[in-house]
């Protein structure tokens, strides 16, 4: 890291007129037995001590010093990566990450500080990528207001479909994003915000032919048409977590709670509508380039579900009018996942499967 940061009073003047962020909306339940508003107050009072607007400046300090010139990147979000004790219903933050897009790299990059907002911890960036509703799996609800919508579910394993196929080009991954979202329109076309859990699938060619694959979980949340943000990489498979995504006096909150690891991923944007759209879906996910843009392949795994998934504290099984999304990409119009029905348990509540069938055409 670069001591020594000059930054222009223009980038000054412009940081100065971003928003600090109040939190305000209310959950329903819980992962534990911690009350679902003591859990959500504990988190607004450790969001509201950091100052967005000195970690924003850092941010733009170390990133002209790096070399960003002002006009290249746009302010994307704001995120918290706490710890979650569910012992003791308490949060521990651990940074604080400041996002900002390039369209002219064509990448998302993240400023990772420290609480206190006084260092840089580390930055990471990936290429800007945004939802493709025609690649979604999963059910949309069309609400006269969505002040709370919420459901878990279980990191699904990530696995290679066929040989060499998570690793056969440019930037061609397996992503399976799965997520809740709200939004003001159908498709998340405005309005959105969006979060859930990333099962990846990274193939490599050894030397002497054949091919090394790995894989890596992920917490994640987007504002579209602002790109994803990834706030923990301390998730694994078969995890629960718990998905929550809210609005209250045009804020909208996604909150992420792995309730096996403790990982939480914490943000809010303000000046956003009432959503009256609610999202529950998996997806694989775009990505862009200046030198071209695509999607990432979908890899292979079995079953998961979508469970206790409510909307203003309805389940979900028990809201008209569903709007399905199928992801029906192969070469004979195969379905990739199986979506299966809207069904109600004791145990469960309101849920539904998804099952991987092909990643063909993917």
């Amino acid at each position: 890291m670069k001591t020594a940061m000059i930054i222009s009073s223009v980038l000054v003047s412009l940081l100065l007129v971003l928003p600090t962020f109040s939190i305000q909306a209310s959950f329903a339940s819980s992962p534990t037995s911690c009350a679902a508003t003591d859990l959500h107050s504990r988190l607004a009072s450790l969001a509201s001590d950091v100052s967005s607007q000195s970690a924003m400046i850092l941010a733009s300090q170390y990133l002209s010093a790096e070399g960003w010139a002002v006009q290249s990147i746009t302010f994307n979000s704001i995120f918290y990566n706490l710890q979650f004790d569910k012992t003791t219903c308490q949060f521990t933050m651990q940074s604080v990450g400041v996002v900002y897009d390039s369209r002219a790299r064509n990448v998302t990059i993240e400023v990772i500080e420290n609480t206190q907002t006084t260092s840089v911890l580390n930055t990471t960036t990936h290429v800007l990528s945004i939802a493709g509703k025609t690649y979604w799996s999963g059910y949309q609800f069309n609400h006269a207001s969505s002040y709370d919508s919420e459901t878990y579910w279980t990191v699904p394993r990530a696995g290679n479909p066929d040989t060499n196929y998570c690793g056969n080009g440019f930037n061609q991954e397996c992503i399976l994003a799965v997520w809740i979202g709200e939004s003001t329109s159908y498709g998340g076309q405005t309005g959105f915000a969006q979060g859930g859990s990333f099962s990846v699938v990274n193939c490599l060619p050894l030397p002497k032919g054949g091919w090394s694959c790995s894989s890596f979980y992920q917490l994640w949340y987007e504002y579209p048409p602002a790109g994803w943000s990834v706030c923990t990489s301390n998730v694994l498979p078969n995890d629960i977590v718990w998905g929550v995504v809210a609005w209250s006096s045009n804020t909208e909150y996604v909150q992420i709670i792995d309730e096996t690891s403790g990982a939480t991923c914490y943000s809010q944007k303000s000046g956003v509508s009432e959503p009256s759209w609610v999202q529950f879906m998996a997806e694989f996910p775009s990505w862009s380039t200046p030198l071209g843009s695509g999607y990432y392949y979908l890899p292979y795994f079995t079953t998961f579900k979508f469970y206790e998934a409510e909307v203003n504290f309805v389940p979900i099984s028990q809201l008209s009018n569903p709007y399905p999304s199928y992801m029906t990409n192969g070469p004979n119009g195969e379905y990739n996942i199986i979506l299966g029905p809207l069904s109600y348990s004791g145990s469960l509540g309101a849920y539904f499967t998804q099952t991987w069938q092909t990643s063909s055409g993917t």
